[in-house]
């Protein structure tokens, strides 16, 4: 399954083919229009080489929903919305569901994302080094 190889939710490398034009995400923190915008904000986001996820289920929770329970242990370059980093936070691990929204296509239209810790909480714990 590309889900499980890909792991787009970190890496940003999304296949189009599984997503619908107007796709649309939404987490606590972040809202966005656009798979290619999901897909580079993730990948900037996340700081590759020090960043694992681990799929933990993947559950068909309606005619037309998905919901995806993974493990996250990142590391994030901070300030998130800049492309200058100032310096790294890496967070303790956490569990993020997403659930995926599909269109009568069956692609995905819609992806909301859960963090079963806080953002303030993972920040407060998170082990900052400056750049």
């Amino acid at each position: 399954m590309a889900l499980r190889k890909d792991i787009w939710f970190v890496s940003g490398r999304v296949r189009k083919e599984f997503f619908s034009p107007i796709f649309k995400f939404r987490d606590p923190d972040v809202q966005l229009s656009g798979i290619e915008a999901y897909g580079r904000g993730v990948a900037s986001l996340f700081d590759q080489d020090k960043t694992t996820a681990e799929i933990l289920d993947v559950i068909a929770t309606g005619p037309q929903e998905i919901s995806v329970r993974w493990r996250l242990a990142a590391t994030v370059g901070l300030p998130p919305t800049l492309p200058i980093r100032l310096a790294t936070a890496e967070l303790q691990p956490y569990v993020v569901t997403s659930r995926l929204h599909l269109d009568p296509a069956g692609l995905v239209d819609f992806q909301e994302d859960l963090f079963d810790t806080p953002t303030s909480e993972l920040l407060k714990s998170a082990k900052i080094s400056l750049r």
